[in-house]
């Protein structure tokens, strides 16, 4: 006679499919005439139920901003006071869109901090964004500007009509962590390939014009940055550098 914890064995996990042979069967048998194994099967199933809901709730606005600002204060926390020894990480392989990424918050540290900050290793952007993946993904898929907009003002307080770009179509808009800030990116898709729009709020910038940035020489993608009284911005494209520059150009007019 098969006991509970070789019933529980053969049957567990209850989601996995398995051929039914005599050690199955017993088990089976056993399940049906024994209240503790069906009470351990029910526990189990309820809490598979629980993993699953899980994976689609959100963390709540207050616990994801405080998980920002805690980031953003141990990037610009000197290496001393986090009791950690400065190191230099592997060069990774990437493809060309993190890449790309990397240059634009390079750019963006460089307008807004000169040399006065710390070097960043580039490998700490990612695991910031996926930091903010695990809390909560704010985001939308959308081809209406007005939609874009009252998602930007309600994010991040930006109001801002998202930029037309010549034979792209808006396809997204998401919030992004750049260098310890909450800022945009807004995706256009063109048969040619895509642009990302980033969007960085930043106290009284000094505006500049649109210009190709000699900072991101590095990546496969040129970057095309500017700034407003607010904000940073920058466009990242699957095209060359001076299309690009012209298309952006065209689209601040």
């Amino acid at each position: 006679m098969m006991d509970c914890a070789e019933a529980r064995s053969a049957l567990w996990p209850p989601e996995r499919l398995r051929v039914v042979d005599a050690r199955v069967t017993q088990a089976r048998l056993h399940l049906d005439g024994c209240a503790c194994c069906q009470e351990y099967f029910q526990q189990d199933e309820a809490l598979l139920d629980v993993y699953s809901r899980v994976r689609e709730l959100s963390a709540p606005m207050t616990l994801r901003r405080r998980i920002f600002d805690n980031l953003a204060a141990a990037r610009w926390a000197p290496e001393e006071a986090l009791g950690v020894e400065p190191w230099a990480g592997r060069v990774l392989q990437r493809s060309a869109w993190p890449l790309a990424l990397v240059a634009v918050v390079g750019v963006v540290t460089v307008a807004q901090l000169g040399d006065t900050r710390r070097t960043i290793e580039p490998s700490a952007v990612f695991v910031e964004d996926y930091l903010r993946r695990a809390v909560g993904q704010e985001h939308i898929e959308t081809d209406d500007p007005s939609e874009i907009r009252h998602f930007l003002e309600r994010e991040l307080g930006i109001a801002l009509d998202p930029l037309a770009f010549a034979g792209f179509e808006l396809a997204r808009a998401e919030v992004c962590l750049l260098e310890g800030r909450l800022g945009a990116m807004i995706v256009y898709k063109g048969a040619d390939g895509s642009l990302s729009h980033y969007l960085v709020p930043r106290d009284h910038a000094d505006p500049r014009p649109p210009s190709v940035s000699t900072t991101a020489n590095s990546s496969s993608m040129p970057v095309v940055t500017w700034a407003t009284a607010d904000l940073e911005q920058a466009v990242v494209g699957e095209i060359g550098a001076e299309a690009l520059l012209a298309l952006t150009t065209t689209s601040l007019r």
